[in-house]
């Protein structure tokens, strides 16, 4: 009736005692046992380790390293159930280590065992591991560990080797056998784009590395794939290069190896090889990166980064809703710049508006050109207190851009056109636009007369008369709106006892009635 003594002696663990009958079985049994049966038995074995000693990763690596051996003596490919097997075998750990789920990199046996499986089912290993370190958020910090884990997610980075036999791809076409609109490969290369925020170091040199440990493993994919999972990669340098200008403006910090230039020299390359499939994002990344050189005053480096944009969308950009759009971003880049001196500023602004006047549908030229305006009437942005205006220009440049002429000149243009367009039937719907524009330069530049305001209502009243046809929808609600914001501006001047800009609103109804 005493109590039952230990199964086992003190100074043999009951994971060793089941390896070592594992192994005897396997060896007496293994040729008359299904590989699967045998794969079934180390993952018992491995369920057993994580449960009682989770502690004791090398149990599991002991096992992986077993199943390895074994694997290796199975004369023929695997069967599917075999293989379903292996790959639960090498997740199970995930779902352990939880949190911790970067130790599966220290296991040594893990990557000859993720190597016994097909393409496929190594992806899905991948995909495993990368869906674990985002749900909890896992941390990257080092470069060895970041290259240890790009190069076991490589069946998701990479794509599957060709059958042997297969031809080899026309010149210029992609190697690659995944379709571009597959649902799950977009949701792979999305994973591998989540994956690289992951990358984080509050030291930027080391940050750096990493980030360049991961254009390495990125850059053996093909074009399908690089043009995705580089743009992260892209951000998160043009990210980088901000913190190493604070850096190293900051007297506390340590000066930083990678300098600020040789971040944005780093994304400059990134960004050159992308395909020429991706130029649309690779023109907005350049116009990106060189918002951030801006910021980081560095004019000459902008100054690329503007041009660099501009010459793919004269050699790579033909759809002409795309070449809208690259200029309607360019265009609020420039704006926004400040570190740009007067000469660089207006060489690019007269450059933007150029494109804006040769876009192939009238109607995106009339818009696009009275955006340009924009480029030659931006004030400098209110510097936060206590800082200075601008760091960079030296000549002006980050005082702000007024050329009244020019915006005069811009919005003639974009009435010239929009006068163009009746064969559409949208001149007035763009009458109206531009009336808008004409309005918000009106209170800050006298190179828009009342007159010319005037004319224009004039114009568009007389054609909402007169309008045969249908008129796009809105247009004359959108009329109305502007003549209500005429009489609340004017009231609010009385109120202000502002006479002067007054008396040019009263000019504008003078000009209208000379007009009718």
């Amino acid at each position: 009736g005493g109590a039952e003594g230990p199964l086992t002696p003190d100074d043999v663990s009951a994971f060793a005692l089941l390896t070592k009958h594992s192994a005897e079985v396997v060896s007496a049994h293994g040729a008359g046992m299904a590989p699967a049966e045998v794969v079934q038995l180390h993952a018992a074995l491995v369920g057993f380790a994580l449960q009682a000693h989770p502690e004791r990763r090398e149990y599991v690596d002991e096992v992986f390293a077993a199943c390895v051996q074994y694997l290796g003596t199975v004369p023929r490919a695997l069967d599917a159930q075999t293989s379903k097997l292996v790959t639960q075998l090498l997740v199970a750990p995930l779902a352990a280590y939880g949190s911790d789920a970067l130790t599966v990199l220290s296991l040594q046996a893990c990557l000859p065992l993720r190597a016994c499986l097909r393409h496929a089912e190594q992806k899905a290993v991948a995909v495993d591991l990368v869906r674990a370190i985002i749900k909890y958020e896992t941390v990257v910090r080092e470069h060895t560990q970041a290259d240890q884990l790009l190069a076991f997610i490589e069946p998701l980075i990479c794509a599957p080797p060709r059958p042997e036999g297969a031809p080899p791809p026309a010149e210029g076409a992609d190697a690659e056998f995944d379709d571009d609109d597959d649902e799950d490969f977009r949701e792979e290369q999305g994973l591998v784009c989540r994956l690289l925020h992951s990358f984080r170091h509050e030291d930027t040199d080391k940050a750096g590395r990493m980030l360049d440990v991961a254009r390495t493993h990125l850059a053996k994919a093909g074009p399908h794939r690089t043009r995705r999972t580089m743009v992260p990669l892209v951000l998160r340098c043009i990210e980088l290069a901000t913190r190493i200008h604070a850096r190293a403006a900051s007297p506390d910090a340590s000066p930083p190896v990678v300098s600020c230039k040789k971040m944005f020299e780093f994304v400059h390359r990134t960004i050159s090889d992308f395909p020429p499939e991706a130029a649309e994002v690779a023109l907005r990344l350049h116009l990106q990166a060189a918002q951030a050189a801006d910021s980081c005053a560095l004019e000459q480096i902008a100054y690329e980064f503007v041009t660099q944009a501009f010459i793919l969308y004269e050699d790579e950009l033909s759809d002409s809703k795309a070449q809208h759009a690259a200029m309607a971003i360019a265009v609020g880049t420039l704006r926004s710049m400040r570190s740009l001196s007067t000469e660089n500023y207006e060489t690019l602004a007269m450059k933007a508006t150029q494109y804006s006047a040769k876009l192939l549908k009238k109607p995106d030229q009339c818009r696009a050109v009275a955006r340009a305006a924009h480029l030659f009437w931006a004030p400098a942005p209110r510097a936060p207190a206590g800082v200075a205006e601008a760091e960079g220009g030296g000549d002006g440049g980050g005082g702000g851009h007024l050329d009244g002429t020019r915006v005069r000149e811009c919005l003639q243009r974009a009435l010239k056109t929009a006068d163009a367009c009746k064969v559409s039937n949208q001149h007035v719907s763009l009458f109206v636009e531009l009336l808008d524009e004409q309005l918000y330069y009106f209170e800050h530049t006298e190179e828009v007369a009342p007159k010319t305001v005037g004319m224009l209502m004039s114009l568009i009243e007389e054609h909402l008369a007169t309008a045969a046809g249908a008129l796009p929808s809105g247009v004359r609600e959108h009329y109305a709106n502007v003549q209500q914001h005429v009489e609340a501006r004017k009231a609010v001047l009385r109120q202000d006892g502002n006479a002067d800009m007054l008396r040019r609103y009263d000019e504008i109804a003078t000009a209208r009635e000379s007009h009718e």
